[in-house]
């Protein structure tokens, strides 16, 4: 079945215009999950054909999972806007709303820490592959930095040294705590490590010279 991208896109676009959604939860973080999910996907598929039929639900949900975050709305509510506009815009039928919406309320970091894995049945792997591409974009230190500076109105210095301890203490345990269970995302998490653990060194070296 096919992705209406122009019209998820657009709902995305007026969601953070009206909830006053910034950078680091908007639109740039709804494609770069969106990417994971297909990068995941795709490699997955070699070995699990079957994920090719679930396409609509991965991209869908990877693009409007964080259109009813807490963090800037009341999440029941959010929640809803979500399936109301997946039903009566784009016809999604009741099973794929229903999977939806199970992974949007179950997939952040913090359910997972205290609740653990959903069971999913048949969308186990779809799960996981949404969960997955929406932890790797948590390796951006610099998108940490624009929550902080958005939503808690910190200075640049400030932010910055909230994000290395964020860092330090939750996205250098993703993989010692097994939070990635497929291949790829792990692969793939392996590599944006270095590259933050780089981008830590630069911003700690910032902070010297500012003192």
């Amino acid at each position: 079945m096919t992705v209406q991208f122009n019209r998820l896109f657009r709902f995305i676009v007026n969601t953070c215009k009206q909830y006053t959604i910034d950078e680091s939860h908007g639109l740039k973080h709804s494609m770069d999950v969106f990417k994971y999910s297909q990068r995941i996907m795709n490699s997955e598929a070699i070995r699990t054909p079957t994920l090719i039929n679930h396409k609509r639900i991965i991209y869908t949900t990877a693009l409007l999972h964080d259109m009813c975050d807490k963090k800037y709305m009341d999440e029941t509510i959010g929640l809803k806007r979500i399936t109301d506009f997946l039903s009566t815009e784009l016809n999604y039928n009741f099973s794929e709303i229903e999977v939806i919406s199970r992974i949007i309320s179950t997939m952040s970091y913090s359910k997972v820490k205290v609740s653990g894995f959903p069971e999913m049945k048949e969308y186990q792997l779809v799960y996981h592959i949404v969960r997955e591409a929406d932890l790797l974009t948590a390796y951006d230190i610099d998108r940490c930095i624009v929550f902080n500076m958005n939503k808690s109105d910190a200075d640049y210095t400030t932010s910055v040294v909230d994000a290395c301890k964020l860092y330090q203490h939750r996205m250098r345990k993703h993989i010692d705590d097994e939070l990635f269970v497929t291949e790829t995302g792990l692969m793939i998490a392996k590599s944006l490590e270095l590259d933050s653990l780089e981008r830590l060194v630069e911003l700690e070296s910032l902070l010297t010279d500012e003192i």
